[in-house]
């Protein structure tokens, strides 16, 4: 098999290992106060795979709003760099009043879109309190939400970010990242704590895992860097629950390769 060949494979994902996972994860104390639940951090880990996001930036940056998975403005910006190679984006003009920014795919036209404090007041969104404090964020935010939904709907997969659901919701001005979304019955998730007996314990998922060059890589930078081989398996093996470096998944393999450049040390923030 060529190496350059897209690896996928179709795994089984172990629902009450995962909810005992994430019972570990919440008793920890480090996940966002609004994930209150396993069965609340188990959706959202699950729809961040969909998104081909990593667990921990899973839980941290999506929340689940009235049933719809949401991320701030920033994680779909980053999203989009990721996935659309030489993707553009530029914030063309930001005011209290208006906000326009240009994006750039390879292949189109650029496109200027733009989001003005009309706007806002239409939907009415002008009155509320993160919207009074700082318009011109709040407007470059929406701005670049709205127009990516348009520009790179592939990258983003259509979601909204969480003040598009709820204008109340609190936003960090400075980073687009939700701090903790208002809290309402309407917000929580509902996902019942233990699965109905009538539905499999177990589903199925397709996910994309490294290629034969990037085990390659991996081992020689292990190598290099003084990790011996069933070192590196035991990482996998505690960290990511795999018993061979072949399940890798393309989302782990930075994170991976940065452990063993760091000769097997912890180097988490």
């Amino acid at each position: 098999m060529s190496d350059k060949m897209t690896v996928r494979e179709t795994q089984l994902i172990n629902f009450p290992a995962m909810m005992e996972e994430a019972k570990v994860l919440i008793a920890s104390g480090f996940l966002p106060v609004a994930i209150k639940t396993p069965a609340q951090a188990v959706a959202i880990i699950l729809a961040g795979r969909e998104l081909g996001i990593p667990t921990m930036q899973a839980l941290r940056q999506i929340n689940v709003i009235q049933g719809k998975p949401t991320m701030a403005a920033e994680l779909m910006l980053a999203l989009a760099y990721q996935r659309i190679p030489n993707f553009r984006y530029a914030v063309i003009k930001s005011t209290t009043e208006e906000c326009v920014c240009q994006f750039e795919r390879p292949g189109h036209k650029p496109y200027q879109h733009r989001f003005t404090m009309a706007d806002a007041k239409s939907l009415g969104l002008a009155s509320k309190d993160n919207w009074r404090k700082q318009p011109a964020t709040m407007l470059r935010w929406r701005c670049v939400s709205s127009g990516l939904r348009l520009v790179a709907p592939d990258a983003i997969a259509g979601v909204y970010t969480p003040e598009e659901i709820i204008p109340n919701a609190k936003v960090n001005f400075e980073t687009g990242v939700v701090d903790q979304p208002e809290q309402s019955p309407q917000v929580l998730i509902t996902m019942p704590e233990r699965l109905p007996p009538e539905k499999p314990a177990v589903d199925k998922v397709e996910v994309e895992l490294i290629t034969a060059t990037d085990r390659k890589h991996l081992f020689a930078t292990a190598n290099e860097s003084g990790v011996s081989d069933d070192t590196l398996h035991e990482h996998l093996k505690g960290v990511y629950k795999i018993d061979s470096s072949k399940l890798i998944r393309k989302a782990w393999f930075k994170g991976v390769l940065e452990w063993t450049k760091a000769g097997g040390q912890n180097i988490e923030g």
